[in-house]
């Protein structure tokens, strides 16, 4: 009689992981390879190092009390600047703000001073004429007068062209000046007289 046998079936087994598999189960970690490293810290606030945009200088940012702010509330160097190109363009815009209105009222007084019914109108160009030529004498006005009355706007403003216009049709007519001694017919030879009248006064521009 035979006896049964039993066959022993071999155990299974587990397929082999992929290369990539295997590499990353068998890869060894590491504390410092974990670690990130640390940021580098920012400079150090430095007002020697501070840039500042053309037209704008240290003095207009208030610089010095900006330096005691900067150093007491430990700001970093990029921190520092960036507080400074934010006061410089608020500045600007200020500035720019102010210059525009500026402009715009020289733009005013010469829209009254073209319409004014005394020197304005067809009268203007001779009312610039007649003045250009007493402005034009050394005898009679300061070479730098005109830029004067220019960097100042008074050149522009009604009642001082009016004025001007008034004083330089006299000058140029020869005829006396209201307000002079009575009986006077002689012509004025500097503009102290047109000021002040005849006669010799302490402070009279000559």
């Amino acid at each position: 009689m035979e006896t049964a046998t039993t066959e022993t079936s071999p155990a299974a087994t587990t397929l082999p992981a992929s290369p990539s598999e295997a590499s990353e189960a068998t890869q060894p970690t590491s504390l410092l390879g974990d670690v990130a490293p640390e940021a580098e810290a920012a400079p150090a606030f430095d007002p020697e190092t501070i840039k500042f945009p053309d037209g704008v200088t240290r003095e207009e940012t208030l610089f010095g009390d900006f330096t005691d702010i900067a150093k007491e509330h430990g700001l970093t160097g990029p921190a520092a600047q960036r507080l400074i190109d934010l006061a410089a363009r608020q500045l600007q815009t200020a500035t720019q703000r102010q210059q525009a209105v500026w402009e715009q009222q020289n733009a005013e007084w010469q829209a009254q001073i073209r319409s004014d019914k005394e020197i304005g109108g067809d009268k203007l160009q001779g009312t610039l004429q007649t003045f250009a030529k007493v402005a034009s004498n050394p005898e009679l006005s300061d070479p730098a007068f005109r830029e004067a009355l220019a960097a100042t706007g008074a050149g522009n403003h009604p009642a001082i062209v009016r004025t001007l216009a008034r004083w330089a049709k006299a000058l140029s007519e020869g005829g006396p000046i209201q307000g002079g001694p009575a009986g006077s017919s002689r012509t004025p030879q500097t503009l102290g007289e047109v000021f002040y009248g005849t006669g010799t006064r302490s402070g009279a521009p000559s």
